[in-house]
């Protein structure tokens, strides 16, 4: 059986990335799609798409809800996955807690955050909450333009 060639939906916005980040035109369509340095890394060359995901924990699912709801608005993210009722066990002010949590996993521009972070912090009623940002290395091309497309650009509103 044949393997179906990959999409390249959207491919003339992965080969103007390869272009600016590496400064030379690919061979091919295939070649910006698949590089080892990556179709989304902003000019930097460290293979990295440019999304990220963060992951926030929240003590209820209002406030997961309330949290997610109001990064999605303001552009900040592209998409929350809001998993319910996790437990975590902890250390908090020289005690083992075990609580039920909801854990958010955001999905936004790496560039963003830093900016996120701080929003976050202002939306969440924890006093030292969890903020983790893991860059993703790869990932299905037409979604991380999607998550470009549905998040703002910093660069254009300076």
């Amino acid at each position: 059986r044949k393997k179906r060639a990959p999409s390249v939906a959207g491919s003339s916005f992965f080969l103007r990335r390869i272009v600016h980040s590496t400064g030379r035109q690919p061979f091919n369509t295939q070649e910006a799609l698949w590089s080892p340095v990556c179709c989304l890394d902003n000019g930097r060359g460290t293979g990295m798409t440019g999304v990220s995901v963060v992951f926030v924990t929240a003590g209820s699912e209002e406030e997961a809800m309330s949290v997610g709801g109001k990064l999605v608005e303001e552009r900040l993210v592209a998409c929350v996955n809001i998993i319910p009722r996790i437990r975590s066990i902890y250390w908090w002010k020289e005690r083992i807690c075990d609580e039920e949590e909801y854990w958010l996993v955001m999905k936004t521009r790496t560039a963003l955050v830093p900016t996120l972070q701080a929003r976050v912090r202002e939306l969440h009623s924890y006093e030292v909450p969890e903020i983790i940002a893991i860059p993703i290395e790869q990932g299905l091309p037409e979604y991380l333009e999607w998550v470009f497309g549905n998040t703002i650009d910093q660069s254009r509103s300076a």
